[in-house]
């Protein structure tokens, strides 16, 4: 049949050319659905329940195969809706169910007898290597779905014109393995058909499929586990040894794992509970993951380790989205149960990260690589090539054997034989690191219940071998999982995001709230550019009263006068810098806008059209506050504007002016605030838990205060700059983030002082502590001032009967002021903390800048020296930098954790959690 698809195709050509006839060519999906609704579906359920011929059912659980493929959601729903019915799922699960249990007791049968004819030996020269998707690239998950008939029509002619026997589209994925009982192998395309059946975590068919109705029930997820309960040899009563896993029966346990596997994702919890429920069969599951499969791993690791990779995965399904930890727990406790423990999940997976890197690995490669070029008919040929012979019916394919020795040496042997129809079925292409990365997950997982196996998965562990830590370092830095990623605290989020769209949508119905809203960043700058503009103000000019006193003199010639040389006339209405810089400013807040809505502007204004002007305006404002130029123009107008407020008005008016347009621009951003977060239709639970609208309401009350009470209140104002920007904010959090530490160290050097204290007032009050202060604060009042002449180089002869006289009498009045400035700081022990705390620490020499210079000839002369010493060592130099390193400290971290999060968002998948390249 397949043999004439090019000469369909041609045909089709012909038809087009010839009458301009166009055939439309269909992807499988759109064929899929035709023969759906044609009846398909129906047809295999009829066939199915009134249960035919081996032969005959083979072929519907084809057709079915060839529905579903891909799982086509449209034939699921077609199955799910007809199998509802009372008479149709019945004799349909029952006639599965019987399949199953035919098939089970045929492998106990065979086991029991010790049936040694059916071969389980595995050729020793060779690896089987997969030709079912080399062969048949038909198939491929990617091209499937858009195939086109000509397209499958000319591969299916390429297939039947090579050396490759005749295989039909859907036959040769399922051909059934003569080394199984014909009982056995037909129940590798049932489970393939249960897989598609529950493909894309269809809810609805893996419920059905475990539980049909309230009366009669077929669970087939409980059958399916049983099966690979007894397939494996478990009903020998050795758990762990898999004598009866071979080559033989390779693809039915992958089949049945990948379908058990499918029950589960999505996921189905009672199809997970069911698995985890039935001891035996979690077993078996857990045996395969952490024992070697042996005999199969002698001579076939790679299909070992496949059997392993589903086996995982079918572990990880039946854990997947729990938010309880009872199957983890089952899991750990089977785990316990064997040899070795929850460990050997590190063996397991060392294991494959060594086979990664072995030299065997790579000679499978080369193998697979040559039976790829074998079927090609034109491609080039190699040094070395296989051929394809028949042999008495059977193909045989011939291909070099190649060993390695133990110096490394590479050795290729001709007319090595083998059987081309285990090939297709047995192979496995894996790649071991992605069977080591499954294990990984699955013991990652595990390992948040069990302190023991999360010890095991640490690589840096000095107890373990070198390839165990190297495995681990390997699969830690490359192997990601869902539970990882943004995905579920996203979808946590959604309730709120949901009512902010509504919020949204209704603010769109009220056009003036909703422009308000959209300029919220200006009222924001503004607010701050406002309170700049005010503080300016009283710093200039405040006492108001008094503009014209020197105080204010000084004031314009440091701060104003490039303004006053230029314009000698001062911030007067006759001054024509004024109104200069208050149209220069306009100018430029108008080049700070958009071009195209200007000369629109313009062009519309003098045609006349003021519909189109308006909606031009609108559209030209919504540009304000959206770049740094933008804000920069606005702050010149403000301060052209204050400018001649003041020269017009005066301080007092302008001041009040501005406070006033400041009292509003708040309320208007207020507003806008509480628009933008819907604060409307939320409860008063929700807007008093609301921090930043306390500090807006705080801020209105600020400016309230500062127009009424006092102008200086505005001063507060300008910590607006701290909650606007973050940088300021990051600072700020550099001190409190470790206000523990900085507390801590803090009270360490209270305590140090104390001790100082107390050696001071003991050992050096006498006569030392003598602070030497310049300060009115620190000394008794002055005595009545004496005359001029007292001070002068001239003295007085009226007052001094010779300069002699005159001069001692002078310095003897020195002196006793310099005595008068000799404060006792040391008398009381509280007295003495009290000036240790505040001078010694506020010297950058310590304590010792202060006290009285001790006379070498003193007796403590030299404990005056540590003692100085000790106190500026100890305190100024530690203690005082152990706080600033405290603070340095937790700058650089909040930098590097900044710096990490934004590297996070720049070159991490936000599915999976896997860096760039990885």
């Amino acid at each position: 049949m397949l043999g004439d698809s090019r000469d369909g195709t041609q045909s089709t050509e012909h038809l087009e050319k010839e009458f301009g006839i166009r055939i439309d060519e269909r992807s499988l999906y759109e064929i899929q659905c035709r023969l759906n609704d044609a009846g398909a579906s129906d047809l295999v359920i009829d066939i199915v329940t009134n249960e035919p011929s081996r032969e005959i059912f083979l072929k519907a659980i084809q057709l079915a195969k060839a529905l579903l493929l891909e799982g086509n959601d449209k034939v699921q729903q077609s199955f799910y809706t007809r199998l509802k019915k009372k008479d149709a799922h019945e004799l349909f699960f029952k006639a599965i169910s019987q399949r199953i249990l035919t098939a089970q007791n045929r492998l106990k049968s065979d086991m029991m007898s010790c049936n040694e004819n059916k071969p389980r030996g595995a050729s020793t020269a060779i690896t089987p290597i997969s030709l079912d998707h080399a062969v048949n690239p038909l198939f491929n998950p990617t091209n499937v779905r858009h195939s086109s008939l000509s397209e499958i029509s000319q591969q299916s002619h390429e297939l039947t014109t090579s050396s490759l026997p005749d295989l039909s589209p859907y036959q040769d994925e399922d051909r059934i393995n003569d080394a199984l009982p014909a009982e056995v192998a037909i129940v590798e395309p049932i489970f393939r058909v249960l897989q598609l059946l529950c493909e894309n975590h269809n809810n609805l068919l893996q419920n059905f499929i475990r539980k049909q109705s309230d009366r009669t029930n077929h669970n087939l997820v409980a059958d399916t586990l049983s099966f690979l309960d007894t397939v494996c040899g478990s009903t020998k009563g050795s758990l762990g040894v898999f004598g009866e896993v071979g080559e033989h029966n390779f693809s039915l346990i992958t089949q049945t794992l990948a379908t058990l596997t499918e029950f589960c994702q999505g996921p189905c919890h009672e199809n997970q509970n069911t698995m985890a429920m039935q001891e035996n069969g979690l077993n078996i599951i857990i045996s395969l993951v952490l024992n070697d499969i042996k005999p199969l791993a002698d001579d076939h690791m790679e299909l070992a380790l496949e059997i392993k990779s589903q086996a995982s995965k079918l572990l990880l399904a039946i854990m997947e989205s729990r938010h309880d930890s009872e199957n983890a727990e089952r899991v750990l406790q089977n785990m316990d149960n064997t040899d070795g423990g929850p460990s050997q999940l590190v063996h397991a997976l060392t294991q494959a990260y060594e086979m990664a890197h072995s030299k065997q690995y790579e000679i499978s490669v080369m193998r697979r690589d040559l039976l790829e070029r074998s079927k090609l008919q034109n491609g080039p040929t190699s040094i070395v090539s296989p051929s394809m012979k028949a042999d008495g019916g059977t193909m045989r394919l011939t291909l070099p054997e190649i060993s390695v020795d133990s110096s490394g040496a590479v050795s290729i042997h001709d007319d090595v034989k083998l059987n081309l129809k285990y090939v297709s079925e047995q192979a496995s292409t894996v790649n071991p690191k992605e069977v080591g990365h499954n294990i990984y997950i699955l013991a990652h997982q595990l390992a948040g219940h069990s302190p023991e196996l999360a010890r095991c998965l640490d690589p840096d562990d000095a107890s373990k071998s070198p390839q165990t830590r190297n495995a681990l370092n390997f699969y830690k830095k490359h192997t990601a999982q869902i539970e990882g990623s943004k995905v579920t605290e996203f979808f946590d989020h959604w309730p709120a995001l949901y009512q902010e769209m509504k919020w949204q949508r209704k603010l769109q119905d009220r056009p003036y709230l909703s422009a308000c809203t959209k300029r919220l960043r200006l009222w924001g700058r503004l607010a701050f550019l406002f309170a700049v503009l005010v503080n300016v103000i009283i710093a200039l000019y405040y006492p108001f009263d008094s503009v014209d006193s020197k105080s204010s003199v000084l004031l314009k010639k440091y701060f104003f006068s490039f303004l006053f040389i230029c314009f000698p006339a001062g911030l007067h209405a006759s001054n024509p810098f004024i109104y200069t810089s208050s149209v220069i400013s306009i100018i430029f807040l108008y080049s700070q806008w958009d071009e195209r809505a200007l000369s629109s502007m313009c062009s519309t204004f003098w045609q006349g059209s003021w519909i189109k002007l308006l909606r031009i305006v609108r559209h030209f404002s919504s540009s304000l506050a959206k770049s740094s130029n933008i804000i920069t123009a606005i702050a010149v107008v403000m301060f052209s504007a204050a400018l001649m407020l003041i020269s017009l008005l005066g301080v007092v008016p302008a001041l009040y002016i501005i406070g006033l347009a400041q009292l509003v621009n708040k309320c208007i951003h207020l507003v806008a605030y509480g628009s933008n977060k819907g604060l409307e239709d939320k409860s008063w639970s929700v807007r008093l838990s609301d921090g930043e609208l306390h500090y807006h309401i705080a801020y209105l009350i600020v400016c309230c205060l500062g127009f009424v009470i006092h102008p200086m209140l505005y001063c507060i104002l300008l910590f607006d700059i701290v909650a606007s920007e973050d940088t300021l904010r990051n600072v700020i959090s550099s001190v409190t983030k470790n206000w523990q530490s900085i507390i801590l160290t803090g009270l360490l050097a209270l305590i140090l002082v104390y001790i100082f204290s107390i050696i001071g007032y003991t050992f050096f009050q006498k006569g030392t502590f003598k602070i030497l202060s310049n300060f009115t604060l620190e000394v008794d009042p002055l005595e009545p001032v004496q005359p001029p002449a007292i001070f002068t180089e001239d003295p007085n002869p009226d007052t001094c009967s010779s300069d002699q006289e005159c001069l001692e009498s002078t310095n003897g009045r020195r002196k006793h002021e310099d005595d008068r400035t000799r404060i006792a700081s040391c008398d009381t022990l509280r007295m003495c903390i009290i000036t240790t705390l505040n001078w010694g620490l506020r010297n950058g020499g310590g304590i010792g800048d202060v006290l009285r210079n001790a006379d070498p000839e003193e007796k403590l002369f030299y404990y005056r020296i540590i003692y100085d010493l000790s106190f500026y060592v100890v305190l100024i130099v530690i203690v005082l930098n152990l706080i600033f390193g405290v603070i340095i400290d937790t700058f650089g971290d909040l930098r590097t954790e900044k710096n990490d999060k934004e590297d996070v968002l720049k070159n991490s998948c936000f599915i999976c959690g896997l860096e760039r390249g990885k």
